[in-house]
């Protein structure tokens, strides 16, 4: 539960980086509520000591704004930098309205890390 205005369903991802350094990231989610405002999305891949190595950042739900109680899936292609070395990777998500750039409460407290980011599972780079 996102801010009371979206319900993340799932996700999927390749666990391990093609050759061509795409990462094919989906997720599903719902809206519980009418969204007013743009919503943005965070990804961030941090390393083993929590360090935030990068992010990428692109809008949700453009332009579906009175879509209430819709399932939407969206399908991402996220190429990871060069300079970023092989090893294992942390993935968390962040929610944040693209006007303000201010951030949308988790709900879930049982599904964060420490600065209020939902945890997705670890990549192989």
């Amino acid at each position: 539960n996102i801010g009371d205005r979206i319900a993340l369903l799932g996700y999927d991802y390749n666990a391990y980086l093609s050759e061509d350094r795409m990462l094919d990231l989906s997720y599903y989610w719902r809206l519980m509520d009418k969204i007013e405002r743009p919503i943005g999305l965070l990804i961030y891949f941090l390393d083993g000591a929590g360090n935030i190595v990068f992010t990428k950042s692109h809008s949700i739900g453009y332009r579906l704004f009175n879509m209430e109680h819709k399932f939407i899936k969206e399908n991402h292609k996220i190429f990871i930098p060069h300079n970023i070395k092989k090893g294992v990777y942390k993935v968390r998500l962040g929610f944040f309205y693209l006007d303000n750039n201010s951030l949308l409460p988790i709900l879930d407290k049982d599904l964060i890390d420490k600065t209020g980011r939902i945890i997705l599972e670890d990549i192989l780079i």
